[in-house]
């Protein structure tokens, strides 16, 4: 099996000249390697048939091996659903005829029935393989992979292995492997985890190791410049060492055990020249020195040099014969060979960019060190404890709530992005085949009475180099499993042993730690951290601690080597004890270190902490490839690059143990960083509008829930931070790099920043209203009620309200009725404010909650158009112990559903200043609502918008029909007080999928479903297939380059009628039907309103007011997340805040659906006449609208649906016929 293959050493078999791979997919890395100098084939074939049912020989060069044709007396098919064979190129299944088949399965009818078919060319039986391939135009076969490989992503049916295929071609990846996955949000996105080529990556980037370097040096330069005024000892500077579990300190006490621990290893050799790479601020070098003749210090940080050189100065006659060079550890090819008895390198190795550059400094210290002299290698990070240090520190970290996987997907995380270099102790081994000059190699852990990072995961290594022929002990070895300090002491008491090894003692440092790697592998697992911590204390590993063993030692007259375990297992360790006299005779070596290790593959013996900068790089390079070579539906959304591939026992790849993307985000991509200053201020736009934590520079808007009402929050944010976007290049460009390049800085677009008056034509909404002539027109609100802290300052809220009013000028409108229409005229700064505070605290609860609700109602009713004022804001205080609430109107003519999330934001922001002393400073106004309107009736007389009148007018009219009434007697009584709400609500699992998975089928937005679902269920009641809706859009649309409304407040409301029709009875064909007639409303039906009322052609407002009047309103609000009520602690209330609109006003339509989604459930409200409908009547309707919208939901997400329509290729004139037949022959 090519898996065997995988792990074999090439280096060991020279003499082979055949290899046949076969039983699963050969990875085309296998191939260079292989088939070098010898025969390599691949074959292809189920257990059903025979494992080589076809064969192909493939040459070093072959990038995608293919597999081959079929061998004799059998056959190979390659058919579509239809069992008709496939033209060559076109992927298929394979089905196998032969006279090796198998019969079928024992005792399985049912299963044979379904695999082993009829032939359908002749007769005979074929095999149902269940894979995929094509034949090539050479006559050979490729495979492409298992059709349960297959997946549906945004409609379109994939092959993950024509992607993984395309992927293994490029030259930095050595494996990869595609799936399908879901995100939190359960969209559905394809994945691609990608093993790179790491010798390739590294000799191909030497930039890379060098950045890798310098960014280390340019942070132990930071450090120490910024920690000089905490150094307490100047010989003893500790800056910059602290725990990865809290970023504290290390505690100098713990430091001071560390480094005694090296500085004994070093002076027990009597060295009379050292040589220490990596001196940083002389920790050991001022302890060591006044041992020696001779000292030579490196570092690469110039500003350690210069402290070290200061503190030299002070103490001559101590230091005096102490050199120091800035130097890298492969900078040292101007030392003379042989020039010193030790060579150290402590705490500097993780800090090297890969295992080759290790490789290279051993070499050099080789070089320069004397016979009979060592290299010490202190402070080892140790590759086997990875996990259990990464796992180990994020428990520590971690929430009590958090899930395993949350905690497991942290713990990936960190591993991937782990900068530092870690080495398995078997690379020291080893090295002694590559340096033959290597005599004998010591390992020992790291010493320490106290557990840290540093004696946990970390040891130093002791490489003698042509040391002088003496006595090497190699001492007895006893199995040490579950043995305890006092049954080791005992056996040394009575047996006094001259040597002993103990082999595969528990380390009782790390045991809990890996046991926790443990658990964490256990997939049935559904602990949180809690329960994990609780299960680690229950089952706490019995085991020794290391320092226990010396002390024992040295009681006993012994001289203990403590080493890492040649067993395997990282939580074990062997002890060497030798008599003290004995162990000073020779050199006492422990089990691993005389284990026979092979050289080669230096790269499997460290981890690469070039991985996150050579990601950053090979995953738009990688994204760039894709998309030149394959469709953009075949592109993955996310690309994850791991060090290795997870393997079952039988090394197969285990798809379920694939890591998770970063999902703390909800993000679809593998995370890149933002790297320049707009990508940068985009994403935190990003995160605060949408409420994640971290967002990447390729993640996408809406896949990250956004839609066109956020977009204009975010122009907003974006011009707040100085950063021109325009709604219309966020839509179209959705990813933060695509946005970061079109984005300009502000243009210098003047917008009146001072307090604007007088008058104001009316915008056509406006006009819309007045048409109507309501009753008590004064009374047709908006309003909110929100819970507020007991604390809040009422001084301090009636100084914002006043802000408000005077910086959002819509507030502040006034209307007069004149002969034949309505003047609206904007007044100046207003003398009085309508803030008032109403104390309820002395009532009882019940009490409360009617004087609440009497008040609310009475200031409801309380606005007045002429005069004012139109916005009232009252303070209800509760008590002080009780939230309080936060009543706030506004007459529908001066709010929209937009403008609300501006004040809301400029309320909390405006508080938030006053509460800190500051002087409240609200962003710059956007274009004034007077601008616009005035801009719009410009608009009205123009050539452009002319050009639609054709589109309104010549629409099929005729023909509409009324809604069905259960009391015709009602309609004169068509009030607000008579209606009433029905809501219907979705799951949040089923809204996600809306949201996240349904558009991609046929490549709709959410209006577009929400609507197909209306036209069936009205259709249906109706017995129509013609339905005529009033539909209401936000109206911000960008008519005009130079205004800009994204923080203008106002209501800019478009309304206008659209007649849907009924195509077909199938969901699919209906929902591109609806998405097609509503992509051709031209600039999104804002032009029908401002033809109807701002033309100053009467004929054409006569032609358009005399259209059919629609019966239905629908409006989609968008969503709404309590993280948009800003990060203090004022949220939506329950309590009712009085009636918004005057019982008495009659209604537009006889049914209004209102849509939203709030906290990520969708809300879809009917609203009805109770006089006119009976309640089971609308009840019902509303009841089969949720039914019909999940039909399409589940349509949606069927892998055989999906589909373009003409509108998605806007340039292109194509029919829905034409289109289909398209895209049938090239997908």
């Amino acid at each position: 099996p090519p898996s065997a293959l995988a792990v074999m050493p090439k280096e060991e078999l020279p003499d082979l000249k055949t290899i046949v791979v076969a039983g699963e997919a050969c990875p085309p890395e296998l191939i260079p390697h292989w088939a070098k100098g010898r025969q390599f084939v691949n074959a292809y074939g189920p257990t059903e048939s025979t494992v080589c049912a076809t064969m192909a020989e493939c040459s070093p060069k072959c990038s995608v091996p293919p597999i081959g044709r079929p061998i004799s007396n059998t056959q190979i098919y390659i058919l579509d659903r239809n069992l008709q064979p496939v033209p060559i190129g076109v992927s298929g299944e394979i089905y196998i005829g032969s006279v090796g088949l198998a019969r079928g399965y024992l005792n399985r009818e049912d299963l044979t029935n379904q695999r082993f078919i009829p032939n359908p060319f002749e007769k005979s039986k074929l095999y149902k393989t269940g894979d995929n391939g094509r034949y090539l135009g050479d006559g050979n076969i490729e495979f492409i992979g298992r059709i349960d490989h297959q997946v549906k992503v945004r409609g379109y049916r994939i092959e993950t292995g024509e992607i993984e295929a395309t992927l293994t071609q490029h030259p930095s990846v050595k494996q990869t492997v595609v799936v399908a996955r879901k995100d939190n949000s359960e969209a559905q996105r394809l994945v691609a985890y990608v093993v790179p080529e790491v010798e390739s990556s590294i000799t191909s980037n030497p930039e890379v190791s060098n950045t890798q370097i310098n960014s280390w040096q340019n942070l132990f330069n930071q450090q120490i410049d910024e920690q000089k005024s905490e150094v307490t000892d100047p010989l003893f500077n500790i800056s910059g060492w602290s725990s990865s579990y809290d970023n504290q300190s290390l505690p100098e006490r713990q430091m001071r055990i560390w480094a005694g621990d090296i500085v004994a290893q070093v002076l027990a050799h009597k060295p009379k020249k050292v040589c220490e790479i990596g001196c940083g601020t002389g920790l050991l070098l001022f302890q060591i020195a006044p041992h020696t003749q001779a000292y030579y210090g490196m570092d690469i940080s110039s500003i350690s040099l210069e402290y070290i050189q200061q503190q030299i100065l002070q103490k001559p006659e101590k230091y005096g014969h102490v050199n120091l060079a800035q130097k890298r550890a492969d900078e040292i090819g101007d030392i003379a060979g042989q020039s010193f008895d030790v060579v150290l390198l402590n705490s500097v190795i993780q800090y090297f960019p890969n295992v080759e550059y290790l490789l290279e400094a051993i070499s050099e210290a080789i070089r320069i060190v004397k016979p009979g002299g060592i290299i010490i290698l202190g402070d080892v990070r140790s590759l086997p404890l990875m996990k259990a240090f990464h796992s180990s520190v994020q428990l520590y970290q971690a929430t009590p709530s958090l899930s395993r996987q949350q905690l497991l997907e942290k713990i990936d995380r960190q591993m991937e992005q782990e900068r530092e270099l870690l080495v398995s102790p078997e690379l020291f081994v080893a090295l002694k085949e590559k340096h033959p000059e290597i005599t004998h190699v010591q390992m020992r852990l790291q010493r320490g009475t106290e557990h840290n990072e540093l004696n946990k995961y970390r040891y130093s290594v002791l490489l003698h180099i042509e040391a002088q022929p003496g006595k090497v002990i190699t001492p007895t070895v006893e199995s040490g499993a579950a043995l305890s300090v006092q049954q080791i002491e005992t056996y040394l008491r009575d047996k006094g042993p001259e040597s002993i090894c103990f082999s595969g003692l528990v380390n009782s440092r790390v045991a809990n730690d890996v046991e926790l790697v443990e658990l964490l592998s256990q997939t049935e697992s559904k602990q949180n951290v809690q329960q994990l911590r609780q299960k680690l204390e229950e089952k706490l590993v019995n085991g020794i601690d290391p320092e226990r063993l010396h002390q024992l030692s040295s009681e006993l007259g012994y001289s203990l080597e403590l080493c890492w375990s040649a067993k395997g297992s990282p939580e074990l360790m062997d002890g060497v004890f030798v008599r003290s006299e004995l162990a000073q005779e020779g050199i006492v070596l422990t089990p691993l270190t005389q284990k026979s290790v092979a050289g080669g593959n230096w790269v499997n013996y460290g981890n690469n902490p070039l991985s996150s900068q050579l990601r950053k790089e090979l995953i738009p390079q990688l994204r760039e490839y894709l998309e030149s070579r394959l469709p953009e539906y075949m592109v993955p959304s996310g690309l994850m690059v791991l060090s290795q591939l997870p393997l079952t026992p039988n090394g197969k790849v285990d798809r379920k143990a694939l890591p998770v993307l970063d999902v703390a985000s909800s993000v679809s991509t593998e995370y890149v960083a933002p790297e320049t200053e707009t990508q940068n201020a985009l994403a935190e736009i990003w995160k605060e509008v949408l409420g994640i934590e971290q967002v990447g520079i390729h993640d996408n808007f809406f896949e990250l829930g956004g839609d066109s009402i956020i977009s204009i929050q975010m122009v907003a944010r974006a011009q707040k931070a100085g950063i021109q976007l325009t709604t219309k290049q966020l839509l179209q460009n959705q990813t933060i790099a695509e946005q970061a390049a079109v984005a300009g800085a502000m243009a210098n677009v003047q917008h009146q920043q001072g307090i604007v008056t007088g008058e104001i034509p009316l915008t056509p909404i406006q006009h819309w209203f007045f048409e109507q002539n309501l009753q008590q027109m004064h009374h047709f609100n908006q309003s909110l009620l929100l819970s507020v802290s007991p604390d809040i300052k009422p001084d301090l809220l009636f100084q914002v309200v006043e802000k408000i009013l005077e910086h959002h000028d819509a507030l502040r409108l006034r209307y007069q009725k004149t002969s034949n229409s309505w003047q609206q005229i904007n007044s100046g700064k207003l003398e009085s404010i309508s803030f008032q505070v109403v104390d309820l605290s002395k009532f009882s609860e019940t009490e409360q909650l009617t004087l609440l609700e009497q008040t609310a109602t009475a200031q409801q009713a309380s606005l007045n158009l002429s005069d004012g004022p139109i916005m009232r804001v009252v303070l209800f205080n509760l008590g002080s112990q009780v939230e309080g609430r936060l009543l706030i109107i506004i007459h529908h003519l001066a709010v929209d559903g937009v403008s609300w999330r501006i004040l809301l934001e400029d309320l909390f922001e405006a508080y938030e200043q006053l509460s800190k002393g500051e002087t409240i400073k609200l962003p710059e106004k956007t274009t004034a609502f007077q601008d616009w309107a005035m801009r719009l009736v410009e608009y009205g007389q123009s050539q452009k918008l002319q050009a639609e009148l054709d589109y309104w007018l010549n629409q099929p009219w005729s023909g509409i029909v009324s809604l069905p009434i259960d009391y015709p007697e009602g309609k004169a009584n068509n009030t607000v007080g008579n209606a009433v709400n029905v809501t219907q609500t979705l799951s949040q699992e089923e809204t996600t999928a809306l949201l996240q998975e349904v558009p991609s089928a046929y490549n709709t937005q959410i209006n577009d479903v929400l609507l197909t679902a209306l036209v069936v269920s009205l259709g249906e009641w109706m017995g129509t297939e013609t339905v005529l809706i009033d539909l209401e859009g936000h109206g911000r649309e960008e008519l005009f380059a130079d205004v800009d409304l994204s923080r203008t407040v106002g209501w800019f409301t478009s309304m206008f009628p659209v007649q849907l029709q009924l195509s077909s009875k199938e969901v699919g064909e209906v929902l591109k039907s609806i998405k097609e007639q509503l992509r051709k409303i031209p600039e999104r039906g804002i032009g029908y309103g401002i033809l109807r009322y701002l033309n100053q052609d009467e004929q054409i407002r006569t032609q358009l007011a005399a259209l059919p009047a629609a019966e239905v309103s629908f409006n989609y609000l968008g969503q709404f997340k309590s993280s948009q009520s800003q990060q203090v602690s004022w949220q939506g209330a329950w309590e009712s805040a009085g009636a918004n609109q005057s019982p008495q006003i009659n209604r537009a339509h006889l049914l209004e659906i209102n849509a939203l989604i709030v906290e990520g459930q969708l809300q879809i409200i009917w609203t009805y006449n109770s006089c006119i409908y009976k309640d089971t009547t609308i009840n019902n309707l509303a009841e089969n609208y949720r039914e019909t919208v999940n039909k399409i939901i589940v349509h949606c997400q069927s892998i055989e649906v999906g589909a373009y329509t003409p509108s998605d290729f806007p340039v292109v004139n194509l029919s829905q016929e034409k289109l289909d037949q398209l895209t049938a022959k090239f997908n």
